[in-house]
């Protein structure tokens, strides 16, 4: 499988807002293992919630692993090849972080990249999960993504 250079800045984005964390040589010091009370995923590493993916043990999940996944699971699912930079990291993190169906609406909701996240932001500011701190790191991620997309070059 050839994975293209944009799914790679995508993946890399999409991980560090998961909670994986790299030392400077690049070797993996956390998964991002998250077993929060509240989450509505349930436990999740590598960004992949035990609910979502019962298919999968989670927890013994590896970064190749995860990256296999997240090309099948949640790039091509959702036809991020189909798509130009920046709007197909968008889409693609969108759906990981939220669903297909949501990162569909941001593709009618707008044909650049800062519509699509403005229709991002429009979605998370609706929710009401149970806990509001999810709220608010929806919210930041958004940033996050802009500013990613701002300083980084890409194929």
């Amino acid at each position: 499988m050839s994975l293209t250079a944009d799914f790679d800045l995508a993946f890399e984005f999409t991980m560090k807002e998961e909670g994986v964390k790299k030392d400077a040589q690049g070797n993996i010091t956390s998964t991002g293992l998250n077993t929060t009370p509240g989450d509505p995923g349930g436990t999740t590493n590598f960004g992949f919630a035990q609910k979502s993916n019962p298919d999968i043990d989670v927890a013994k999940l590896t970064w190749d692993e995860a990256k296999t996944l997240a090309y099948s699971r949640y790039w091509l699912y959702a036809g991020c090849d189909k798509f130009q930079w920046p709007e197909n990291i968008i889409i693609f993190d969108t759906c990981f972080n939220q669903s297909k169906a949501e990162a569909l609406q941001l593709v009618l909701a707008g044909t650049t990249g800062n519509e699509m996240l403005w229709a991002r932001l429009l979605q998370y500011a609706s929710k009401h999960p149970a806990n509001p701190a999810f709220t608010r790191w929806w919210l930041v991620r958004v940033l996050h993504l802009r500013v990613y997309i701002l300083r980084t070059p890409h194929a």
